[in-house]
């Protein structure tokens, strides 16, 4: 009897023993998973790390702002005012639901080739809010204004010029002839002048002579010039003049090589270092010349001096002119007023912003997509190069007109959009990893209990069945020898 219920019990420990066996393998394999899991919430939150967006940023990315529509399409102090065009694929404006009833008023169907001048007033005022009065003023003003400065513009390129040639330094001084008794262009190769015994008397010569020179050789200046040279001349000889107490103290050899010499009693100057200082103190001054080097100078001058039957014919015309000019000038500075008064600077800014947006939507079709008013929708399809950024410029054909360029490019090309990790995403991301991690733990500690309790029992089992083999074994010997 008792032989049967001992293997009663090992029978119902190793049934036990095989349930254990079984559930610690189902435990291990549930582990497993939770480590498959956890990889995957890790690499999801990597991922999530490494998220990137798209944002607007007039410093280089060193601040930034949401790359939204508005910042895009509306005219902003993010934007100056400037439109950055969301463009499909095939070039067209991707507008809102706002901008699509002024859009197409342009074009109806969206095809490129609107007529966008016909209906600008009544745009302008829908999407500005100014009355159609004002900015039909406007444009008179502007028109207004456009036909004075082509006037102005006119009248000024006509001006009639002096007849002005450019000759050398002795070319020019022919014109001089005899002045104070000397031969101007003949000394200047070679020869000096006396200036007199002592200071007083040289400063006193030298003035003179300067004065004639100035007075018979400005005539030959262009006349915008001539209040140049003639000061030019005054000043280089009152400079002279304060010098010469103090040079004419130095020795005959220092007094040389400044172009002052002795001739018995009087102190001769060269003529040369007279009419150099003279043309150099000109052109210093700003005068009408081109210094190649010294004693070399090449300059405008008169092909008829001041007061000939030729310049006093030019004087007349030019006198003419300059009326005709100061008029046209007078209607431009008042169309010039009226049109600063007809809008503020800002109205006109906005104006500017809006005849780009639209004249590109009549020159490159349009289409409607309400979702771009969605940033981030807006921000994934440019990041996927699905939408892109198309820039204008200015340019003016063969004959003058104004017309725009365009240029298309990623997002990520445009110098103000700057691409930065999503802080947005990675906070989410963040928050869904502790989660997870959480609930997985959980899961591990409950697997790491049962496997630690069930483990336990195991042990408890294997020692039961040890110590019942053991009696059945010491059974069945004794039972033997009794029996032997």
């Amino acid at each position: 009897m008792g032989m049967a219920s001992s293997q009663i019990n090992l029978l119902r420990l190793t049934a036990r023993k095989n349930t254990i066996g079984s559930e610690l393998n189902h435990l291990s394999i549930q582990k497993m998973a939770t480590t498959r899991e956890m990889r995957k919430v890790s690499e999801a939150y990597q991922e999530a790390l490494n998220s990137k967006v798209l944002k607007w940023s007039n410093n280089a990315g060193v601040t930034y702002v949401d790359l939204s529509y508005k910042n895009l399409m509306h005219p902003s102090n993010a934007n100056q005012n400037v439109p950055y065009l969301i463009t499909d694929s095939s070039g067209r404006i991707v507008v809102d639901d706002k901008y699509s009833q002024y859009a197409a008023m342009i074009s109806p169907d969206g095809s490129a080739g609107g007529d966008y001048e016909s209906v600008r007033t009544k745009i302008l005022a829908g999407v500005t809010g100014m009355s159609e009065d004002k900015l039909n003023g406007a444009v008179s003003t502007s028109t207004e204004l456009a036909t004075a400065k082509t006037n102005l513009d006119k009248i000024e390129g006509d001006e009639p010029t002096e007849d002005i040639s450019n000759k050398d330094i002795r070319s020019f001084l022919k014109n001089a002839g005899s002045i104070n008794g000397y031969d101007v262009a003949s000394l200047y190769t070679q020869g000096s002048i006396t200036l007199g015994a002592n200071a007083s008397a040289a400063a006193s010569s030298l003035t003179s002579f300067v004065n004639a020179f100035s007075s018979k050789m400005s005539t030959y200046i262009p006349s915008d010039y001539t209040d140049i040279f003639t000061q030019a001349c005054d000043d280089w000889a009152k400079a002279q003049g304060d010098e010469f107490s103090t040079l004419f103290s130095q020795s005959e050899d220092n007094l040389k090589v400044i172009g002052i010499t002795k001739n018995g009693d009087n102190y001769c100057y060269s003529m040369s270092e007279i009419i150099d200082g003279i043309m150099g103190a000109y052109e210093s001054a700003g005068g009408l010349t081109n210094t190649n080097d010294r004693g070399n100078i090449v300059y405008g001058t008169l092909t008829h001096p001041q007061g000939s039957t030729e310049w006093n014919a030019w004087k007349t015309e030019h006198d003419t002119w300059e009326t005709n000019y100061n008029a046209a000038l007078a209607e431009y500075q008042s169309a010039l007023n009226t049109d600063n008064q007809s809008l503020t600077a800002d109205e006109e800014s906005t104006i500017a912003f809006y005849d780009q947006l639209f004249t590109a939507i009549a020159e490159n079709g349009w289409t409607q997509n309400n979702m771009v008013s969605n940033t981030e929708y807006l921000n994934q399809m440019l990041q996927n190069n699905m939408y892109y950024i198309t820039t204008m410029d200015t340019a003016k054909d063969a004959s003058g007109n104004e017309y725009y360029e365009y240029y298309t490019s990623p997002a990520t090309n445009i110098d103000n959009i700057v691409q930065v990790s999503d802080s947005d995403a990675e906070e989410t991301a963040r928050a869904e990893y502790e989660y997870q991690k959480s609930i997985i733990n959980e899961k591990e500690s409950r697997i790491d209990t049962r496997q630690e309790d069930l483990n336990t029992e195991l042990s408890a089992i294997n020692e039961m069945i040890q110590g019942i083999e053991t009696v059945k074994n010491d059974n069945e010997e004794r039972t033997f020898g009794i029996f032997a």
